[in-house]
């Protein structure tokens, strides 16, 4: 709000308090990740770590880096995942939609609030419900779930939190 450090020229220093820095040694994912959520690989303190913290990030590219190492973290046998990547036959015939739009293009596509192509899945991740299923039992946008089970055509989670 430009209040901070009284008047200046446009630069000032700003002292923060050191319980919110952290060192610029090593990985710095892995540092933000140990910080934020110390007890992420508790299952016992799983859901608490999660229902309390968030890590921002300013970009898709960046939620992408830290969604791949917080995976990998985990050992177990992860599944991909694909969304469904056909164009119907009556979009294709009109006005040659598909030399434009080809499939190819489509599942590069990365934005917010839409699920990438490719998502990798481990027992014990954390996802979030995109689109309401069941408003009385609490499954609708936004949700937060941790998977619980992985099937062929299924997956069994857990509403974070409950």
């Amino acid at each position: 709000d430009g209040v901070v450090g009284g008047l200046n020229d446009g630069e000032v220093i700003i002292d923060l308090p050191f319980d919110i820095v952290l060192s610029n040694a090593g990985d710095p994912l892995k540092t933000i990740v140990e910080k934020i959520y110390p007890s992420y690989m508790d299952p016992e303190e799983l859901s608490n770590c999660l229902h309390d913290c968030a890590i921002l990030a300013p970009t898709l590219d960046v939620v992408d880096q830290v969604n791949q190492f917080m995976i990998s973290m985990y050992q177990s046998q992860g599944r991909v995942c694909l969304n469904f990547d056909s164009i119907s036959n009556s979009d294709s015939t009109s006005n040659g939609s598909t030399e434009i739009h080809s499939v190819e293009f489509l599942n590069n596509l990365k934005c917010s609030s839409t699920p990438n192509h490719e998502v990798i899945l481990k027992v014990g991740t954390h996802v979030m419900l995109l689109r309401s299923i069941d408003h009385s039992n609490g499954l609708c946008n936004d949700t937060r779930l941790i998977i619980t089970r992985l099937g062929d055509y299924v997956l069994e989670a857990c509403v974070l939190g409950a």
